[in-house]
């Protein structure tokens, strides 16, 4: 059976495993996707405060 794979935005990827009985959740995090989206973020708080002074 093929194992469905979901890469989230986020930099978090979720892996389902089937094993016959039931579903096996995997969870793999992309630490460089989660650190750009961090930096992302960030950057745009920044602004944020910044229009609001």
């Amino acid at each position: 059976m093929a194992d469905p794979s979901f890469l989230l935005g986020s930099g978090i990827e979720m892996n389902y495993f089937y094993d016959d009985k039931k579903f096996i959740r995997k969870v793999i995090v992309h630490k460089e996707q989660l650190e750009k989206n961090n930096k992302i973020f960030l950057e745009q708080y920044k602004m944020i405060l910044e229009a609001s002074k």
